[in-house]
């Protein structure tokens, strides 16, 4: 069983980078950014998007919940520090 485990691990860890990349990459889609400026800090907590760093949970809390298009970037603006508690006091 413990071999199991550890042979898991490395497809476990590719599976969630790949998981990752798909919800960065609909970002910038749905964002109209490009990719040329993306560089992960660290996989899946947080990336450069154009010269701005970004939260991961942010951009999957963007893409899960279908936010409006322009709601990221006021919230990159604003210079707040939790995205949910952004979009909470915006409503």
């Amino acid at each position: 069983m413990i071999i199991c485990i550890i042979m898991a691990k490395p497809k476990l860890k590719l599976q969630y980078e790949d998981i990752c990349m798909d919800y960065v990459e609909a970002f910038l889609n749905k964002h109209g950014l490009e990719n040329k400026f993306v560089n992960w800090d660290i996989i899946g907590v947080s990336i450069f998007i154009d010269r701005k760093i970004c939260s991961f949970n942010d951009i999957r809390y963007d893409i899960d919940n279908d936010l409006n298009v322009g709601i990221f970037e006021s919230y990159l603006l604003s210079g707040s520090y939790c995205f949910e508690n952004y979009i909470k006091s915006i409503q």
